[in-house]
Formats: C-alpha cells, structure tokens, sequence
C-alpha cells in the first residue's frame, strides 16, 4: 500500500508539472511576441501645400550722379565755402584759389598800379547736391586737375543688386522686391535696369533698383 502511494503522488508530481509547462512557455512566447511587434503607428490625413524657395541677395547703395570738383589751374585755396554734408546749389562758390602769381606779389608786398586782376579765383559748382568729400583745405597748393572735392545728387540714390548668372533670369524688370536693412527695417524697390555684363570674378549679373518712396541712405550701404 506504501508503495502505491507514494508511485501515485509521484505520477500527480510529473502530471501537475506537465500542465503547467505549457502555460509557462505560452506566456514567454506572447512576450515575444509583443517585442516583436514594434511601435504603433496612427494613421493621419495628408495636406497638400506648395513649397516655396527663398533666395537672399546681396546688393548695397550707391549714387548714380557724382560730380569730382577739379582744379583749373595751379594756386594756393584762400577759402573753402562749404563742408562735408553741406547742401549746394547750382552756382554756389565752394573754393577760392589764389593763383601763384598773386601769391607771389602779396608775399613780395610788390604794388601793381591799375591791377585790374586780383588773383583770386572761385570755383563753383555746375549743379547741384551734396557734398561727400573735401579732399583739400585753406592753405593747400594745388595743381591744375586735381581733385578738390567730390559732390552727389540725392536723387540718384539707387542699390545696385548682385544676381548670380543662374537666377538672374528669376529677376522680373519692373517687378517690385522687399529690401531689408541691416537695422532690421524694410524698404520696397522696383527694378529699374538690368546691366548687360557679368562679373569675370564671381559671375554675378548686375540689377539698378530705384525705391518707391523717397528714401535717404548712406552709399556703400550693405543690403
């Protein structure tokens, strides 16, 4: 009866283990399966846009209309009239020059009876503007051409746009463009000449835009 015993508690032993194996591996095999799933992924609606392109390009300010002021003879400046920034008009004396020969007779306190020549010249300007540069001051000994100073029409302010050859056919001429300014502001300017040239160097094609609205800005302004 022992013997018995103990053989059945031995059969319900393997028994009991063999029915819970399979449940143990089942579970195991759900696991990986689950890892091997991977991650989920929800279904969403596809929009349709059109894409747009900007290209950013370099350009800076110039004026069109520059006057070099020359001397037309050789003398000493007696007087400068005007300074840098100073407006002109058409007409204005900006130098008085003393020729050498009557430098030299006022040195050599030499009097001339019936002088009808004082030899003092002004130099005035043809049109008007601005004045940008005084090359020389009262005092100086200049020769005949050179440059005294160097005067701008405020008009003429124009930006010169540098265009690579690929996109310059993307520049539409009378067409409008935004500018932005290194202090962040914008300006509106139209195309007003396409310059038929190309750079040797870095094969740009050169665009005059002329603003919409008055506008005053230095020149070599990088746009």
């Amino acid at each position: 009866m022992n013997f018995l015993k103990v053989k059945e508690v031995l059969l319900a032993t393997v028994v009991a283990s063999l029915l819970f194996l399979p449940a143990s591996c089942s579970k195991e095999d759900e696991k990986k399966e689950t890892v091997l799933k991977g991650v989920e992924v929800t279904a969403g609606y596809p929009v349709k846009k059109t894409m747009t392109e900007y290209i950013n390009l370099n350009g800076n300010s110039a004026y069109l209309k520059q006057e070099i002021i020359r001397a037309t003879f050789q003398g000493f400046i007696d007087k400068v009239y005007k300074n840098i920034g100073d407006g002109v008009k058409q007409g204005d004396p900006l130098f008085s020059i003393r020729t050498k020969e009557a430098d030299a007779v006022t040195n050599s306190r030499t009097n001339i009876k019936n002088q009808q020549f004082s030899g003092l010249v002004d130099v005035s300007a043809r049109t008007g503007g601005v004045l940008i540069e005084l090359v020389h001051q009262a005092g100086d000994y200049i020769s005949d051409g050179d440059q005294m100073a160097t005067k701008i029409d405020p008009q003429s302010l124009r930006i010169m746009l540098e265009v690579p050859f690929q996109y310059s056919k993307l520049i539409s001429e009378n067409g409008s463009y935004r500018l932005k300014l290194p202090d962040g502001r914008y300006l509106s300017a139209r195309v007003a000449k396409k310059i038929p040239s190309i750079d040797p160097v870095n094969q740009t094609q050169k665009f005059i835009l002329e603003f919409n609205n008055k506008t005053e800005l230095p020149a070599n302004l990088n746009i």
